[in-house]
């Protein structure tokens, strides 16, 4: 694929961050990436401690985070979702976040493979 690709790793480490600031020492981490000829698709999963549904609206407000105790880094400051949302919609993709409290989190990304 073709893009910026400072931004594009940025994003994912963004991702990467988040699930670890949210999944205890003894959780799950998983990044996948699959794809075809229109698009490359992303996961990152955790079974850390999810998103109420109440806030999932919020998560891309920069500076609105979720209160959880311990959170720390990047996480803390509330950036990294909002900042890969838009760096990969300037690449023409979408972030979608599944996600329920106390199950853990699934962040997908979507790029599409062009001339970008």
């Amino acid at each position: 694929m073709r893009g910026d690709a400072r931004r594009l790793r940025e994003s994912i480490e963004h991702l990467l961050q988040n699930a670890i600031a949210y999944t205890d020492r003894k959780g799950r981490i998983a990044l996948s990436a699959e794809g075809d000829k229109k698009q490359a698709i992303i996961r990152v999963v955790d079974n850390g401690t999810g998103i109420d549904t109440h806030d999932l609206p919020r998560v891309f407000d920069r500076f609105d985070r979720v209160a959880e105790a311990g959170v720390r880094g990047e996480a803390a400051l509330g950036l990294g979702l909002p900042l890969t949302r838009q760096f990969i919609e300037a690449h023409g993709g979408t972030v979608e976040i599944e996600s329920e409290k106390g199950k853990g989190t699934a962040v997908i990304l979507s790029i599409p493979r062009g001339t970008r």
